[in-house]
């Protein structure tokens, strides 16, 4: 499995623990509620306390508020919610089954049969994409440059730097 997905799938399961506590704090909210105008409704109609109409009114305002809240958030995640839930399964396939691969490849009109075993390389093979596309031998190349240059610099820090300058400039 590619590191990126395992990290990805870290990230949104870390996200829906945090969408699934913020949730159930709104059902808490909206069970508090309904409780609360329950037994005004009880106060109101069985010990004729009409004191309590004001929390039964206010009690029945919020929980329309909080039931249009939840239908417009569910017609909004509902449908968001389908087309990650597939998106997800295509891609788990995707990158588990080779074959489920090279068919959804040639379904999107992969004609470019470089890109396909590139591809496939990176997510099937070992994953080096540097030899795929024939750029690891030219790094060889800047790795001596690279050593050449830190030698260099050992050179320097070690000679030039640490030497107190005899030259005294006239002030």
């Amino acid at each position: 499995m590619l590191e990126g997905v395992e990290s990805f799938s870290n990230t949104v399961s870390s996200a829906s623990d945090g969408i699934g506590v913020g949730l159930m704090s709104i059902f808490v909210v909206n069970l508090v509620v309904a409780l609360l105008s329950l037994g005004s409704m009880l106060l109101v109609c069985l010990c004729r306390l009409k004191f309590f109409n004001k929390f039964v009114h206010f009690g029945w305002c919020l929980m329309g508020i909080f039931m249009i809240f939840g239908w417009f958030l569910s017609l909004i995640l509902f449908p968001g919610s389908l087309v990650l839930m597939e998106s997800c399964d295509v891609i788990d396939t995707l990158l588990e089954d080779p074959s489920f691969f090279n068919k959804t490849f040639d379904m999107l009109g992969g004609s470019d049969a470089d890109a396909e075993e590139t591809l496939y390389s990176c997510i099937h093979g070992d994953a080096n994409i540097l030899n795929r596309l024939g750029v690891s031998e030219s790094l060889g190349h800047f790795e001596t440059i690279i050593e050449a240059l830190n030698q260099t610099s050992d050179y320097y820090a070690e000679n030039i730097f640490t030497v107190e300058s005899s030259v005294e400039f006239p002030i």
